[in-house]
């Protein structure tokens, strides 16, 4: 096998299967598989931290206290409830709509009640872990492509003839 057609099998391999494996992800429904009331608001607190990302939000509500990510806010006397799907994980939502929802910080130790639903074919659990895996593949094909593609150029620029014919008579 020359070294070009192992450059098209190292470009193959690093691009179809991460392509894949994300699409697929992007494909596969999001399940809503159990939910549970966590009472009405009473009051909200923020805190925001130097990174974006670290911002909470602190909701105490009839039911108990729950933390959120991000700056949020929510009505007083407005009902929340906690949703577990396949995509979005545990979320709190507000109960009237499915479009108002934070993502839960931590696990949710009460008791989540199943709702039904269709066949799941990933937990949220599962697709977290297979989005880390397509990006792993997308960077370690990138490195061993660069590497192979590397070794073929320096190959391809090694059989320079006239170069060699110019050694002897020097």
């Amino acid at each position: 096998m020359k070294l070009g057609t192992g450059v098209v099998i190292a470009l193959a391999a690093w691009v179809i299967p991460p392509v894949a494996l994300s699409t697929w992800l992007l494909l596969t429904p999001n399940v809503l598989l159990a939910e549970a009331d966590v009472g009405q608001v009473v009051a909200v607190h923020s805190e925001h931290r130097w990174f974006p990302s670290d911002d909470t939000t602190t909701l105490q509500t009839t039911a108990g206290t729950f933390t959120v990510a991000g700056i949020q806010s929510a009505p007083r006397g407005q009902r929340l409830v906690i949703k577990d799907s396949t995509r979005d994980g545990e979320q709190v939502c507000a109960a009237q709509g499915t479009d108002t929802c934070a993502d839960f910080v931590g696990h949710y130790l009460g008791a989540l009640q199943a709702v039904p639903h269709g066949p799941v074919v990933l937990s949220h659990a599962v697709r977290g872990n297979l989005w880390d895996l397509a990006g792993f593949w997308g960077v370690a094909a990138g490195v061993v492509f660069a590497l192979v593609a590397m070794f073929w150029l320096i190959e391809s620029l090694g059989d320079c003839e006239p170069c060699d014919a110019g050694e002897g008579t020097a």
